[in-house]
C-alpha cells in the first residue's frame, strides 16, 4: 500500500479524498507497483481521459464526471483536474463545467509546470471567442491553463462555431506554447472541406493565438492526438475518410501530419490497408521520431480478431522505420494512448475483449518495435478500458483507466491509476 489513503462521506457521496491504494508491490514487470482509485456518488459515471506527469514526479488526470469528483458539480457533465505527489496523495482538485455538458479530453504540462486543458462544452466555460453571451454553437473546444502550485486558472479561451467542435488533445513545446488539435463541422481554423475537418490552433504562452489551421478533404477528418518535439514542430494524428494523408486505402484511414513552428506543413502519411484505420495517440522521442498508435477493424465477423491494435514509428522525415501489431487471435484490441521515455521505449495502453465485456490492456515496445511485455488488466469483477498514459523521467509509466467495479451492493465506474516500473 503506498500513501495515507483515506475514505470519506459527503453529503451522500462516496468520495476517495486521497485516493484508495488498491496494491501491493508486483512480481512481474506487467504488474503495477501500486494503484490507486477515485470517484465520486454512485451512479456519477467518472471517466479518466489522460494523465500527465511532471519534472517532479506529481501526476496529472483529467476526464469527465457525473458527480463531485474535483469538485461542485454543476451540471450534466463536468471535466475534471485533479493533480496528485508521487505518492498518490491529492494535491489540488479542480472540477470546471456549467449547466450543460462538459468534459476534458486532454492535457499537457509546460516547461514550468503550468497545466493546459482541453475538452468539449455545451455551455460557457472559457471566455468565448467571438464574446456572446453562450457557446458558439452546439458544442465548442476550451483550453484551460492552470499553475501548478495551487490550481489557480491563469487563463482560458473557447473558440467555436455555430456547429460542433471539439477539442480532443494538446501539446506544449519548449517555448511554453501550445497546439490544441480536434474536428469541427464549421469554419473553425480555415476553409470548411467537408463533414467534418481536423484542426490545429497554436496559443502562446498568455493564451494569444499565433496560427491556426484547417487540414480536411470532401470526406470526414478528425485529430485525435498531437505531441511536439525537440524542435518545435507539432506532430498531429487522427482518421480521414478522404485520403488526408495520402492516396485512400480504406473506408477510413489514419493520418500523421507535421507541421513546422510557423503552421507551415511538411510531410503528411496515411496509415492503413484495405480495411478501416485509425491513429489515436502519438509520443516524440528526443531525437524527434514520432511514434503513433491506432487500430484496425475489419468489416463484420468473418474475421477473428475483428479489431488490432498496432504501433508505427516514422523518422523525423516522414520514413516508416517500423510497424507492430497487437494481435490476440480471440480477442479485440485497440490503442488509445502513447508515451515515449528518454530512451525512445515506449508504452501503449488501450481496450480488449478478452474478458466481457471488455478490459483494458497496456504493452511496453522497445526503439526497434519489440514487444518487451504486455497484459490485460481490469478483469474479473471489473471491467474498463485504458484511455491515458505517461511515463516520468525514472521510466515508470502511469496509466488511468476506467474500471466498473463492484463495491458493496453497488456497481459503478470509478478512474484508477496504476503505476508501473520501468
Amino acid at each position: 500500500m503506498n500513501g495515507s489513503k483515506g475514505v470519506r462521506a459527503a453529503a451522500g457521496a462516496l468520495v476517495f479524498a486521497a485516493g484508495l491504494a488498491l496494491a501491493a508491490p508486483a512480481a512481474r514487470a506487467e504488474d503495477p507497483v501500486s494503484s490507486w482509485m477515485f470517484g465520486s456518488q454512485w451512479g456519477a459515471g467518472d471517466s479518466p481521459d489522460g494523465v500527465a506527469v511532471d519534472a517532479s514526479g506529481n501526476i496529472y488526470i483529467v476526464g469527465t464526471t457525473g458527480g463531485n469528483l474535483g469538485g461542485k458539480f454543476k451540471g450534466a457533465n463536468d471535466a475534471f483536474v485533479i493533480k496528485l505527489d508521487a505518492d498518490g496523495n491529492i494535491l489540488w482538485k479542480r472540477q470546471p463545467g456549467t449547466p450543460w455538458s462538459d468534459g476534458a479530453f486532454g492535457l499537457t504540462i509546460d516547461p514550468v509546470g503550468n497545466v493546459y486543458v482541453v475538452g468539449g462544452t455545451q455551455g460557457a466555460i472559457g471566455d468565448i471567442e467571438h464574446h456572446s453571451a453562450g457557446n458558439n454553437g452546439h458544442l465548442d473546444p476550451f483550453v484551460i491553463k492552470y499553475d501548478a502550485t495551487d490550481g489557480h486558472v491563469l487563463w482560458k479561451r473557447q473558440p467555436g462555431t455555430s456547429t460542433e467542435d471539439w477539442a480532443y488533445s494538446v501539446a506544449s513545446d519548449r517555448a511554453g506554447n501550445v497546439f490544441v488539435v480536434g474536428s469541427t463541422n464549421g469554419a473553425l481554423a480555415g476553409a470548411q472541406k467537408g463533414l467534418s475537418d481536423a484542426f490545429v490552433i497554436k496559443f502562446d504562452a498568455d493564451g494569444h493565438y499565433l496560427w491556426k489551421r484547417q487540414p480536411g478533404t470532401v470526406g470526414d477528418e478528425a485529430a485525435w492526438g498531437a505531441a511536439t518535439d525537440p524542435a518545435g514542430n507539432v506532430y498531429v494524428v487522427g482518421r480521414s475518410r478522404g485520403g488526408l494523408g495520402g492516396a485512400i486505402k480504406g473506408e477510413l484511414d489514419g493520418f500523421i501530419i507535421k507541421l513546422d513552428a510557423d503552421g507551415h506543413f511538411l510531410w503528411k502519411r496515411s496509415i492503413g490497408g484495405a480495411s478501416s484505420d485509425q491513429a489515436s495517440g502519438v509520443a516524440c522521442d528526443e531525437a524527434g521520431n514520432a511514434y503513433v498508435v491506432g487500430d484496425t477493424w475489419f468489416s463484420g465477423r468473418r474475421h477473428t480478431p475483428y479489431e488490432t491494435a498496432w504501433a508505427v514509428k516514422f523518422d523525423g522525415d516522414g520514413h516508416r522505420l517500423w510497424k507492430q501489431t497487437f494481435v490476440d487471435p480471440d480477442a479485440d484490441r485497440d490503442a488509445a494512448a502513447v508515451a515515449a521515455d528518454a530512451e525512445g521505449n515506449i508504452v501503449i495502453v488501450g481496450r480488449a475483449s478478452t474478458h466481457y465485456p471488455y478490459a483494458s490492456w497496456i504493452a511496453r515496445v522497445n526503439t526497434d518495435g519489440q514487444i518487451l511485455w504486455q497484459n490485460v488488466f481490469g478483469i474479473g469483477t471489473t471491467v474498463g478500458d485504458g484511455y491515458g498514459v505517461a511515463v516520468d523521467t525514472a521510466g515508470n509509466a502511469y496509466v488511468a483507466s476506467r474500471q466498473l467495479l463492484n463495491v458493496g451492493s453497488h456497481q459503478d465506474d470509478f478512474v484508477v491509476l496504476d503505476k508501473y516500473a520501468p
